[in-house]
């Protein structure tokens, strides 16, 4: 979950609240202020991960988080741009699925610092089903290449 617009925490709380009605059991990572990536001139992010259990499945999961996304205000922008809230599905249990309408694990999760910082924080143990990758080892691997990301 990330935000740079606007009530930043508030609308990770709002989005916390939304998703609890889809996900149970849920584990919610402390809050990082991030570095924007792409398009550096605009405001820092403010981001958090979440780990939780649903009966749903992966593209019915994304969709209902697109929901949320609209109902706390994004609109269509500039890919990397600033957004009031931007939500997404970075793994699903141990699950590898490639399709034109999602792709599990992210794609890009392994490259950002404001993913794996949390990720290490609250689900060590988790690793990439296509690697067998920690969080923490794609850290070493590529912190030094890493936007900045620390504690909010």
């Amino acid at each position: 979950m990330g935000s740079n617009l606007g009530a930043r925490e508030d609308r990770l709380k709002q989005a916390s609240e939304e998703m609890s009605l889809f996900l149970t059991e849920t584990k919610y990572s402390s809050v990082y202020h991030t570095e924007p990536m792409g398009i550096s001139e605009q405001p820092w992010f403010l981001n958090q991960v979440c780990v939780g259990k649903t009966d749903l499945y992966p593209l019915e999961l994304l969709l209902r988080m697109k929901e949320i996304e609209k109902k706390l205000g994004r609109v269509p922008g500039p890919r990397f741009g600033p957004r009031p809230i931007d939500l997404d599905l970075i793994f699903y249990d141990h699950w590898a699925l490639f399709s034109e309408m999602i792709t599990i694990p992210h794609p890009r999760y392994k490259e950002r610092s404001f993913v794996l910082r949390p990720l290490i924080e609250i689900a060590p143990e988790w690793r990439d089903p296509l690697t067998g990758v920690s969080p923490a080892g794609y850290w070493e691997k590529g912190k030094h290449g890493f936007t900045g990301c620390r504690l909010y």
